[in-house]
């Protein structure tokens, strides 16, 4: 009889064992359908204002761009964001975005 009811306890805990991975299992997968669907926003939002900065802010001088970006950095010190200025490759970064320029004037944001 100990071994039955052994037998029976050992059955229940695999059986919550697996229960508990396979609600991981489908927990990890959610998670990680949500994370892309995430990623994937993020990128067409950032595409999205490249764009709009791209067609309002084309052919603008250097001396401009920098303006308004400064004055954005200025209004939010809190957010720590860097901005910085390569005379050499004539574009200025902000937070990994570049604004490229030809002969003074913006051609590219990437």
């Amino acid at each position: 009889m100990a071994s039955l009811v052994s037998w029976r306890f050992v059955a229940a805990a695999l059986l919550v064992l697996c229960a508990f991975l396979a609600n991981r299992l489908l927990d990890q997968g959610l998670t990680a359908t949500y994370n892309r669907a995430s990623i994937e926003t993020s990128a067409q939002r950032i595409e999205l204002l490249k764009g709009l900065i791209h067609s309002e802010w084309i052919g603008l001088g250097e001396d401009a761009v920098m303006k308004r970006l400064q004055a954005y950095v200025d209004a939010n010190p809190s957010k720590m964001i860097v901005l910085t200025r390569d005379v050499q490759s004539n574009e200025i970064v902000l937070e990994g975005i570049a604004f490229r320029f030809k002969n003074q004037r913006l051609d590219a944001v990437e």
